[in-house]
C-alpha cells in the first residue's frame, strides 16, 4: 500500500473529558507511533502502549485513533508523531518469486523513517535554503536553547552564566576602560544608550540615571527603623530649583522632624503611595514616610513651584486622645517671603497630622493645586492665610485620625470640637473647592476673617460635620451649589449644627446656594445672621429635609436675620418630619424677602416671618403642616402675597391705616386692630376682576366703605363694618374696587 499522506504529528489539547484522538497517517504498526503528554508546565511525559493507551487503525491509509486510559487535563498537551525503528527486516531469497508486497511494506517504513528524520531536521537549527554558501544566520524560531557550556573562545556563544559574570566583574570596576572607579563608587562615564522608540537619540547613560533621583541613592533604607533624614536631605539639595524629581521608592522612611525642617524648592517630591486600609499600626505599603520627633518644626517647608505626588505621611507617635500632640505642619509654606505661587499636591495620605499643609505665611499665595488628596488631621487639614491667585483643591477626602472607630472618643472628639478641614484666615481670592468629601469635623470650610471673593464650593459631601461652611469673615460673589449635606453630632444630639452658617459676615456677601441637598441637622441647615451690611443671598433649587435632633427647640431650613439685606427663597422643597420643631422659612429681620414657587411638606410653619421692610410671598405650596405661615411681625412697606396654597390659613397685621395686601384666595386671619380703607394686591392696585379675599377677623376692626373715606372698599349699604372676633368679611374685585360679597357676623 502507497503511503500519499505527508501529515506526520498530530497534537491535541486536554480537557479533561476527551479520550479518543485521531491521527491521519498510515502506520504499519502499533509501535511506530509515539506518544508524549506535556503538563501544563511544560514538561513531556512519553506514554507506554497499554499502560497508557491503545492503537487502532494500523495499516489503515487514512490512520487511526489512540485512546488514552485517562483523559489528558485542562493544561495539558497529547502529541502523537511517526517514530519506527530503525530497523529493516526485509528477506529477499535468490531465485524466488519477487515479494512484491514485503518489497511494499519495506519501502513504506523507509518512508516512515524518512518522515521522522525530516520531522526532526525541521525542529532544529537551520539555515534558510536560499544561503548558497552556509554563512548565514540560524533561525531558533524565537525558542530558547538550553544546556550551553559557559563561552571560552572569542566566537563562542554566550549563556546566562557566562554574562552574568561579565557584568559583575564590570561593575566592580573591571578592566574595561569605559567604567571608571574612584575608590567609592563607579561611573560609567563613557557607556551611551538609545530608548527603542522612534525618534529616540544616543544619550550617556549617567546623564540619564540623574534624570530622577533616588533617595536610595543618597542612603537612604526605608526599613522603618533607620532614620533616613540626612539622605532625604542630601537627595532634595541636589535637585533644588532644577525642577528635578526626588523619587521614593516603595518603602517606609524615618524621618525626625526635631532636626528642623526639611526644605523644598523648585522640586518635585514623587513616591508610589498604596492606601492598605490599615486603621492600627500605620500604613505600610508603597512610599510612605514616618515622622517622629518632636513638635516644634514642621516635616517640610515648601517654597513656590514645588510638587509633592504620590506619597503617605504618618505620626508614629500620634496618640489617639482627645488632646493630640500639637505638631508642626506636615507641610509649611516658607515665611518671610514674596509671592507663593505654583504648589502642588497630588495622590497624597497624611496621617494623624495636626495640621497637614499651611499656606498661613502672611503673603501672597495663588496657583495652588490640590487634588485626589485624603488628610486624616486633628486641627487644620489645610490652611490658608491670604491668596490673590486662583487656589483649587479637588476630589480629596478630609476626616479626623485614622484610629477612630466611629466612637464619640480620642483624636475625633477633639476634631470636631476644635477642627477645621480648609481653613481660610484671612482675605483670598480664587478659591475652588470641588469633589471633596468631609467627614467629622467642627468646620468643613471655615472662613474664619477677611474678606473672600470668587468662591466656587461645589458638589462636595459634607458629612457629620457641625458646620460644613463657616463664615465668620465674609464669601462675596459666591457659589454653593451641588453640594450634599449631612450637618448632625452622632453622638450628642443637643450639639448645634448648620450646614452653611454665616456669623456675622465682615463684608456685604453676594452668594448663590443652589442644588444642594441639605439632609439631617441638629439645627438650621442655612443660618444668615447679618446686622451690618447689605448683602445679597439668592437661595434656589434645593431640597431640605428636616430634622430637628434634640426635639427642645424649632429650627428652620433657612433662618435669615439680617437687617439690611435681601433673600430670595425660590423653587426649593422642604419637608420636615412633621413636629413643632421643624419650620420652613424664619425670616427674623430682612429688607426684602421672597419667597417665591416653594413647596413645603410635614413642617411646622411653612414661613415665620418677624420683621421685613418689603414681603414677596408668591406660587409657594404646602401640606401637611402643623401650623400656618405666620404673618404677624412686622412689615415695613409692603406685602406682596398672591397665588400661594396654604393648607393651613394665614395670619398677619396691618400695618397701615389706608391700605393693607393680603393674600388672594384662601381665608386670611387678620389679628390686628388697625383701621382697614383699601386693599391691594402685590403691585399696589386693585386685584383683577374676580379676585376673591377672605378676611377672618381675631379682634375689633374697623373697615371704611369708599364713601366715608378714600378707600377701595364697597360695603353694603355703603355703610362702615364694625367687626369683631371671629367675623368674616369676603370682597370680590370688579377690576377698580373691592365689591362686599357676603359678611358673617357672629
Amino acid at each position: 500500500m502507497t503511503i500519499q499522506s505527508q501529515n506526520r504529528r498530530v497534537a491535541y489539547d486536554g480537557n479533561g473529558l476527551t479520550v479518543a484522538f485521531d491521527y491521519t497517517f498510515r502506520i504499519q504498526d502499533e509501535g511506530d507511533l509515539t506518544v508524549i503528554l506535556q503538563s501544563s508546565a511544560g514538561v513531556d511525559a512519553v506514554q507506554t502502549i497499554t499502560t497508557h493507551y491503545t492503537v487502532s487503525g494500523v495499516g489503515d491509509a487514512g490512520g487511526g485513533t489512540v485512546t488514552m486510559v485517562t483523559a489528558p487535563a485542562v493544561g495539558e498537551t497529547l502529541s502523537i508523531f511517526v517514530d519506527p525503528d530503525l530497523t529493516q527486516l526485509t528477506d529477499y531469497s535468490n531465485g524466488g518469486t519477487f515479494p512484491a508486497q514485503s518489497h511494499e511494506d519495506a519501502l513504506d517504513k523507509l518512508t516512515l523513517i524518512a518522515k521522522r528524520t525530516r520531522d526532526i531536521a525541521e525542529r532544529g537549527l537551520v539555515l534558510e535554503d536560499g544561503d548558497v554558501s552556509g554563512a548565514g544566520q540560524y533561525d531558533a524560531g524565537s525558542n530558547k536553547i538550553t544546556n550551553l557550556g559557559n563561552a571560552s573562545a572569542s566566537g563562542d556563544a554566550v549563556n546566562k552564566s557566562t554574562m552574568d559574570t561579565a557584568i559583575a566583574a564590570a561593575a566592580l570596576g573591571g578592566s574595561t576602560s569605559e567604567i571608571v572607579g574612584d575608590g567609592s563608587f563607579y561611573r560609567f562615564d563613557n557607556l551611551a544608550y538609545r530608548l527603542d522608540e522612534t525618534g529616540a537619540e544616543t544619550r550617556q547613560l549617567i546623564a540619564g540615571l540623574g534624570d530622577v533621583l533616588s533617595v536610595k541613592d543618597f542612603g537612604a533604607v526605608g526599613d522603618g527603623a533607620t532614620d533616613d533624614r540626612t539622605a532625604i536631605v542630601a537627595a532634595v539639595a541636589a535637585a533644588d530649583d532644577t525642577g528635578k524629581v526626588v523619587y521614593f521608592p516603595p518603602g517606609r522612611y524615618v524621618v525626625d522632624t526635631s532636626a528642623g525642617e526639611i526644605d523644598v524648592s523648585g522640586v518635585t517630591l514623587m513616591g508610589s503611595y498604596v492606601f492598605d486600609g490599615t486603621n492600627s499600626g500605620g500604613p505600610t505599603l508603597g512610599s510612605v514616610l514616618y515622622l517622629a520627633g518632636d513638635a516644634t518644626e514642621p516635616a517640610f517647608e515648601f517654597h513656590s513651584n514645588t510638587n509633592v505626588i504620590g506619597l503617605g505621611f504618618w505620626y508614629t507617635n500620634q496618640p489617639d486622645d482627645a488632646s493630640p500632640t500639637a505638631y508642626a505642619p506636615t507641610f509649611r509654606g516658607q515665611l518671610g517671603v514674596g509671592a507663593m505661587n505654583f504648589v502642588r499636591f497630588l495622590d497624597c495620605t497624611f496621617y494623624n497630622a495636626y495640621d497637614a499643609i499651611d499656606f498661613n505665611v502672611s503673603t501672597s499665595v495663588g496657583h495652588i493645586f490640590i487634588d485626589r488628596c485624603t488628610i486624616y488631621a486633628a486641627r487644620y487639614g489645610i490652611r490658608i492665610n491670604g491668596n490673590d491667585e486662583v487656589v483649587k483643591i479637588t476630589n480629596s477626602s478630609f476626616t479626623p485620625s485614622h484610629f477612630t472607630d466611629g466612637t464619640d472618643s480620642g483624636i475625633r472628639s477633639y476634631t470636631k470640637a476644635s477642627g477645621s478641614a480648609i481653613r481660610i484666615d484671612q482675605a483670598s481670592d480664587g478659591l475652588w473647592v470641588s469633589k471633596c468629601q468631609f467627614y467629622g469635623w467642627n468646620k468643613g470650610i471655615d472662613y474664619d476673617s477677611g474678606t473672600s471673593t470668587f468662591q466656587h464650593i461645589v458638589d462636595n459631601e459634607m458629612g457629620q460635620t457641625l458646620n460644613a461652611i463657616y463664615v465668620g469673615g465674609c464669601i462675596v460673589q459666591s457659589t454653593i451649589a451641588a453640594n450634599s449635606f449631612i450637618c448632625f453630632d452622632n453622638q450628642t444630639a443637643a450639639t448645634l449644627g448648620y450646614c452653611i452658617n454665616f456669623d456675622s459676615p465682615s463684608a456685604a456677601p453676594k452668594v448663590a446656594i443652589s442644588g444642594n441637598y441639605f439632609a439631617q441637622t441638629s439645627g438650621d441647615h442655612i443660618r444668615i445672621s447679618d446686622a451690618t451690611y447689605a448683602g445679597r443671598y439668592v437661595i434656589s433649587g434645593n431640597l431640605f429635609e428636616l430634622m430637628s435632633r434634640s426635639q427642645t427647640s424649632v429650627h428652620s431650613a433657612v433662618n435669615f436675620s439680617s437687617a439690611n439685606a435681601a433673600l430670595i427663597f425660590a423653587d426649593n422643597h422642604v419637608t420636615g418630619q412633621g413636629n413643632a420643631y421643624a419650620n420652613g422659612v424664619t425670616v427674623a429681620s430682612a429688607t426684602v424677602a421672597a419667597i417665591k414657587s416653594n413647596t413645603f411638606q410635614n413642617t411646622n410653619e411653612p414661613v415665620s416671618l418677624t420683621s421685613c421692610a418689603n414681603l414677596i410671598v408668591r406660587g409657594n405650596e404646602s401640606f401637611n403642616s402643623q401650623a400656618a405661615p405666620d404673618f404677624t411681625g412686622t412689615i415695613t412697606q409692603t406685602f406682596r402675597h398672591t397665588d400661594n396654597v396654604w393648607d393651613q390659613a394665614t395670619s398677619f397685621s396691618v400695618a397701615s391705616a389706608t391700605s393693607i395686601e393680603p393674600p388672594i384666595g384662601p381665608l386670611v386671619n387678620v389679628t390686628g386692630t388697625t383701621t382697614i380703607n383699601t386693599v391691594f394686591d402685590q403691585d399696589a392696585a386693585v386685584p383683577p376682576a374676580g379676585s376673591v379675599v377672605m378676611l377672618k377677623f381675631n379682634a375689633s376692626v374697623t373697615v371704611n366703605d369708599a364713601t366715608t373715606s378714600s378707600g377701595n372698599i364697597r360695603l353694603a349699604g355703603g355703610s362702615d363694618l364694625s367687626a369683631t372676633d371671629n367675623d368674616i368679611l369676603v370682597l370680590v374685585s370688579d377690576g377698580a374696587e373691592m365689591l362686599e360679597l357676603s359678611r358673617s357676623v357672629n
